[in-house]
């Protein structure tokens, strides 16, 4: 590829998309408006609000706990913790103590910094 092939490339490549900005209306289609059972403008009266807790519950997930130390483990599981793990092992095997040790703690520190990020 050319020099002036590559620079027609990269200007390709940085180009942008022209998008069109559209405005949001204030009025709902009317198939919508059918669904919802509600004035739009107006909104849900209170005695509309209860009745629709009772039968739909609130608009929330549920957050699902799960065993912290469980989590942390969970860190060390997959195909490449596998093999990483493997290697651990096999350096104490053949007692080469320093990748042993270095070996581990990059396991450990690869499981807390995702335990620590996932957990914010």
């Amino acid at each position: 590829m050319s020099a002036n092939e590559k620079k027609v490339v990269n200007e390709k490549a940085t180009e942008f998309e022209d998008h069109q900005h559209v405005e949001v209306s204030e009025e709902l289609p009317s198939e919508l408006e059918a669904l919802l059972h509600a004035e739009p403008l107006q909104g849900l009266s209170a005695s509309e609000v209860e009745e629709r807790m009772a039968q739909f519950g609130r608009n929330e997930i549920s957050e699902k706990k799960t065993n912290p130390l469980l989590k942390f483990l969970s860190y060390f599981t997959g195909a490449i913790a596998y093999l990483i793990e493997l290697a651990f092992i096999l350096s104490g095997v053949v007692e080469d103590w320093v990748d042993f040790g270095i070996i581990g703690g990059l396991l450990i520190i690869n499981a807390l910094i995702g335990f620590i990020e996932e957990s914010k």
